[in-house]
């Protein structure tokens, strides 16, 4: 299967990493094989490409708007349009506008407006095949420690927790990393049968369970290792799904 070929049109290297991090992570294959950083380079670039099925677009670069690219040539790439303003809605749905998300970009707000893209642009048999890929599992983290990149197995992890804004991942020797992702995008990332999520601000491994307690309200409270700063508690509605997880 024919990954989708995508160009980012994004000024801002980080916002671009980023970019490509998320589309990496994709339910569906994709390959960034172009990105342009400014208008006159998409006008320069993209009026010679044939092979772009689909551009991600931030509407500020540095030398101008980069509608200003679409105007410029009669291009029929459709786009999803990437920004941190929200007064340019009506023109960039003048193009062949798939989706407008604010920076920023959410990977689910991000995944959903490709498989709209897939639902629009490619025939049914196409999308199924595409929907149906096989997703491999998240095997390691690169993470930050100090100046350094270390790669963490996820053997190694004992949870993860979100707490005032920041995700920190704990591993088995008490060394806690902080993450750019959210919660709600690692939980897709992690093999069910090794993690789960326990309620709106943790995420525990098999590993890490020493002992499970009843708690009112027909919770259960956790003891865990390493330890945790407050009480671990599943959440009333995680619970008979949390009993199924243990059960295998």
């Amino acid at each position: 299967m024919n990954p989708i070929r995508i160009c980012i049109v994004e000024d801002e290297n980080p916002a671009a990493r980023r970019i490509e991090r998320l589309l990496a992570d994709a339910p569906y294959p994709t390959e960034v094989i172009l990105h342009v950083s400014s208008v006159a380079e998409g006008i320069k670039l993209l009026y010679k490409r044939k092979d772009i099925d689909l551009i991600l677009m931030d509407i500020r670069l540095g030398d101008g708007i980069s509608l200003e690219i679409l105007e410029h040539m009669n291009l029929d790439i459709p786009i999803i349009f990437t920004t941190a303003y929200d007064e340019y809605t009506l023109k960039a749905f003048k193009h062949q506008s798939i989706d407008y998300l604010l920076k920023p970009v959410d990977a689910d707000e991000l995944y959903a407006a490709i498989k709209k893209y897939i639902n629009i642009y490619k025939t049914q048999d196409t999308a199924k095949l595409l929907t149906e890929k096989t997703f491999t599992y998240k095997e390691r983290f690169l993470v930050k420690s100090g100046k350094q990149l270390r790669v963490i197995h996820k053997e190694e992890i004992a949870y993860f927790y979100s707490e005032e804004g920041y995700t920190h991942m704990v591993c088995d020797q008490t060394k806690k990393y902080v993450l750019d992702d959210t919660l709600d995008s690692i939980i897709k990332l992690l093999d069910p049968k090794e993690f789960f999520r326990m309620n709106r601000s943790m995420i525990v491994s098999h590993r890490c369970i020493d002992k499970i307690e009843t708690y009112f309200n027909s919770r259960y409270t956790l003891k865990i290792t390493p330890a945790f700063h407050d009480q671990v508690i599943v959440s009333r509605e995680k619970v008979k799904d949390f009993k199924e997880w243990l059960e295998g």
